[in-house]
């Protein structure tokens, strides 16, 4: 799979993959300028794919829910006005923690006219997060390799 800055929201380890800890809905890591990455209408579609770069975990029950959104503007608007081109399956967090590693969304970007900011918004329900850091991405072909047990016998 293929990966550069161009085409990254947040970087675990960075600052830009620190999730916000409140309650709410906020923007996460980095705006890409469309302008240079993607002009104009997008015919093919890629893959934005959201991993857990540490452990994730919350105060108590509660859901993730990111959306890719943009904007005419930067910092992108929280307040409904940014155009919402795909929301992801919320995902649950709770006191247990989400694995490092953990694929928490892979899912193909729909064609579109998109503002010349693009971003990725979070909304965290129920429960506050204590920790917790992501790397989101675009790519072209996203991998979905993972190792399997060997199958035995006959």
């Amino acid at each position: 799979m293929f990966m550069s800055d161009w085409e990254r929201f947040c970087k675990g380890g960075e600052a830009s993959g620190v999730l916000p800890l409140a309650v709410g809905t906020a923007i996460v890591g980095d705006q890409l300028d469309m302008k240079y990455n993607m002009p104009g209408p997008v015919h093919t579609a890629g893959w934005l794919v959201i991993t857990a770069h540490t452990q994730i975990v919350a105060a108590g029950n509660g859901t993730l829910t990111f959306a890719l959104v943009s904007d005419s503007q930067t910092p992108l608007a929280t307040d409904g006005s940014a155009t919402e081109h795909i929301e992801c399956d919320p995902v649950a967090t709770s006191t247990t923690a989400i694995p490092a590693g953990t694929l928490l969304s892979c899912v193909r970007i729909p064609d579109g006219e998109y503002e010349r900011y693009a971003g990725l918004m979070l909304t965290t329900a129920g429960a506050a997060l204590t920790e917790g850091e992501v790397n989101a991405f675009l790519t072209d072909e996203p991998s979905y390799w993972r190792a399997l047990p060997a199958v035995t016998g006959s």
